[in-house]
């Protein structure tokens, strides 16, 4: 298998690969050219990726946040989910007990009417 086939083959590579040309796309209708060495010197390409990256710390800063109230609804709900379990349990040992003290009143019954 080629790497192209490989690419193709993988969900995740296809994607990326999909978003790269996409992104190629943008910067060619925004700029009329793909990336251009010459755009920047060394100094304003640091500052153009320390940007990027400043952006993508402030991304995973929301993604962080909405991932930890995700996190925390989870254990909320498997607590919950736990303790209905916990009480469906007791529920029928209840009505377990109930249905055999009926059938043990049911049995002395019979046999004093005998």
């Amino acid at each position: 298998m080629t790497i192209d086939e490989h690419i193709i083959a993988n969900d995740v590579l296809r994607n990326v690969m999909d978003k790269f040309k996409n992104q190629q796309v943008k910067g060619l209708a925004k700029y009329g050219e793909t990336v251009n060495p010459e755009s920047y010197d060394v100094v304003g390409w640091l500052n153009h990726m320390q940007q990027e990256m400043i952006d993508g710390v402030v991304y995973a800063e929301v993604l962080i946040g909405v991932t930890s109230k995700i996190v925390e609804e989870n254990k909320r709900l498997r607590k919950a989910l736990e303790d209905i379990d916990k009480q469906t349990s007791y529920f029928w040992m209840n009505k377990n007990e109930q249905i055999n003290q009926a059938n043990e009143t049911a049995k002395i019954a019979l046999e004093e009417s005998k």
